[in-house]
């Protein structure tokens, strides 16, 4: 019998069945297919409409057209649907009481970035007990998405690989990639293919220029091998995000919020052909993780913004909250009853902090008299 190319015997070729013996997988479950998980959990005519009308403000945003301020708001990582929601409810009122000044979306990061070992998210790991199933995770965040849209806001989420946005795309305002996934050329390829705007992080070291080239990369028509909604691997062609911009988080214990480093990211934007504007993350770095100064940096880049006549290069600000502040310990994988109105991962401001940020920045931007009475507790 001969073999493939006609000349060789098949004896000469090993079986799949014996590579495997020497494989280190011990198991796998068959992840459903996009279309699969819409077929679960539908994207409604309401909640489409609230994406394309938030995405379009959020463009508006970044390119000037609309001189609100946008910021996002939310917990590190979604834990409890229940507790989601219910927060998304108060933000909100927040985003109903200074609409004229503020765009306001809401943070729902359903996976976890690791350095080391820890919880993954709710998409990988739902009941977070390490039994990973991401069959019950994907519908669960559609159900998140599709509540908070509900709600009447808008959804920016963090994407780690080139198949999560598959399941999500429909539902997000805002994608973000952060600071450990933007140096992967995969995942700024799979940036340009996204159908919102998409936010670029610096790196951990807090260098803006991996930023800088992810969103040159992200900017400009690509090609990367994902799935499509029927699940099947295939290599995408996209159009380029032209919406792509940088999200300043600090990085390596040092900050980069400041008016200098702004104004240095700005000028080399410039110089590769890019809009110059960022968004500063007011939590990671930049705070220190501490989630009692997030409120102090968000104070002083809204002074920053205060400052500047006319539509500065600050178009936006991501702060980590949740309905409580601090966050509650939790051993993985996880025995204990969890509080679903505090942060598991990362602390975050609670909501009396984050009303009395908002709100008197949003008074300031409403009364110029107050621009000049602004001060930095």
């Amino acid at each position: 019998m001969k073999g493939l190319d006609g000349t060789r015997s098949l004896d000469e070729f090993v079986t799949i069945e014996e590579i495997e013996k020497h494989s280190r997988i011990t198991g796998s479950t068959k992840i459903i297919t996009p279309l699969e998980a819409f077929s679960e959990v539908p994207t409604t005519r309401r909640a489409w409409n609230n994406v394309l009308e938030s995405r379009k403000q959020l463009v508006d945003i970044l390119t000037g057209k609309d001189r609100r301020i946008l910021i996002e708001s939310g917990p590190c990582s979604v834990h409890s649907v229940k507790g989601a929601l219910g927060y998304a409810v108060w933000l909100k009122s927040l985003a109903d009481e200074f609409q004229d000044q503020f765009l306001i979306t809401m943070r729902v990061y359903l996976e976890k970035p690791r350095t080391c070992e820890g919880w993954p998210g709710l998409l990988t790991d739902p009941r977070m007990d390490s039994s990973c199933d991401m069959n019950e995770g994907r519908l669960m965040g559609r159900e998140v998405f599709l509540g908070v849209n509900h709600v009447g806001l808008g959804v920016t989420t963090e994407f780690l690989n080139t198949l999560t946005p598959q399941y999500l795309f429909d539902l997000t305002t805002h994608g973000v990639i952060g600071a450990r996934s933007v140096t992967y050329q995969e995942i700024r390829k799979m940036s340009s293919g996204l159908s919102m705007p998409v936010g670029l992080k610096n790196d951990l070291e807090g260098k803006p220029h991996t930023a800088i080239d992810a969103a040159v990369v992200a900017s400009r028509p690509q090609q990367f091998g994902g799935m499509d909604v029927e699940g099947a691997l295939c290599c995408l062609q996209t159009s380029g995000n032209k919406d792509a911009h940088i999200i300043l988080r600090g990085g390596n214990k040092n900050t980069n919020y400041g008016a200098g480093s702004v104004r240095y990211v700005v000028s080399r934007l410039k110089e590769r052909g890019l809009p110059g504007i960022v968004e500063i993350d007011c939590s990671h770095a930049n705070s220190g993780k501490d989630h009692l100064e997030q409120e102090k940096v968000f104070d002083r880049v809204a002074a920053q913004i205060l400052r500047v006549r006319g539509h500065g290069a600050i178009r936006g600000m991501m702060i980590e909250s949740y309905t409580k502040p601090g966050a509650q310990k939790m051993d993985y994988p996880c025995t204990m009853t969890l509080d679903e109105d505090q942060s598991v991962t990362d602390k975050c401001m609670g909501q009396e902090t984050t009303y009395r940020c908002v709100r008197d920045f949003g008074n300031a931007l409403r009364d110029k008299k107050k621009h000049r009475a602004y001060s930095v507790r």
